[in-house]
C-alpha cells in the first residue's frame, strides 16, 4: 500500500480503490475537481455500491469533518425540509481501504451523500429553457429564505453547491457542502442575498 495512503493523506486514493463506509464497501469511480479554500479540506469522489451512486466527501481533518456534520444535525433537528439540502447516508471515521487486496485502516474520515446528477453548472450547459430557469430561481431563494429563517449561513454558495434532478414530479433542488456554514446576523444574511442575487442574474 501506498506510503501516503498510511499516512492517511487522502490525495494518493485511486480509482477502483474499495472503501468501507459503516461496514459497507464502495468502489471509488471518480474524484471530483473543484476549488480548495486553505489547503488540505475535503475531495469529493463518485462511488458506487450495487445499482447505487454515491458522493464521498473524505478528509484528515476532524474540526472540517465535524463542522460539515454539525450542520447536518442543525438542520434536521430544526426540520429544515429534508428536500431543501443534500440526503446524508453516512459518516464514518478512520475508514478502512482496500486496493490489490490489502486492507489498511485509514486516518480519513468520510461522508457519504446520495448522488445528485447536476450541480446547478453542469445543469446549465444542457441549456434549460427559460420556465426551468425561474424555477430553479424561485426555488433557490426559497431555500435560502428558510434557511435565514433559522439565523443560519450557507456560507458558499456557487454553482457546485446546488445540486439539480429532473423527476417526473418537478426538478429538485438542493444544497450541499456545508462546511463554511455559520449562525449569522442580518448583516450576514444581506451578504448571502446578494450573493445568491449574483449567482441569479446569471440565469437570465
Amino acid at each position: 500500500m501506498d506510503r501516503e495512503l498510511e499516512l492517511g493523506h487522502m490525495f494518493k486514493l485511486k480509482k477502483g480503490d474499495i472503501i468501507r463506509i459503516d461496514n459497507q464497501e464502495y468502489i471509488l469511480k471518480k474524484r471530483f475537481k473543484g476549488r480548495l479554500k486553505g489547503g488540505f479540506q475535503f475531495r469529493t469522489w463518485l462511488a458506487s455500491k450495487d445499482n447505487g451512486k454515491f458522493a464521498v466527501k473524505l478528509t484528515d481533518k476532524l474540526e472540517l469533518a465535524m463542522k460539515e456534520i454539525r450542520a447536518y444535525i442543525f438542520l434536521a433537528k430544526n426540520k429544515f425540509p429534508d428536500r431543501y439540502y443534500s440526503d446524508l447516508v453516512a459518516v464514518d471515521y478512520n475508514i478502512l481501504v482496500r486496493r490489490n487486496n490489502k486492507e489498511i485502516t485509514s486516518k480519513l474520515i468520510a461522508i457519504l451523500l446520495k448522488f445528485y446528477p447536476y450541480t446547478l453548472g453542469t445543469y446549465l450547459e444542457t441549456n434549460p429553457n427559460k420556465s426551468e430557469l425561474k424555477r430553479i430561481a424561485s426555488k433557490l431563494r426559497r431555500r435560502i429564505r428558510r434557511l435565514h429563517d433559522l439565523n443560519f449561513i450557507h456560507g458558499d454558495l456557487r454553482n457546485p453547491n446546488i445540486l439539480i434532478r429532473k423527476t417526473n414530479r418537478g426538478m429538485g433542488i438542493r444544497l450541499t457542502d456545508f462546511g463554511q456554514s455559520r449562525f449569522g446576523d442580518d448583516k450576514a444574511k444581506r451578504k448571502e442575498i446578494r450573493k445568491l442575487q449574483k449567482l441569479l442574474d446569471r440565469l437570465k
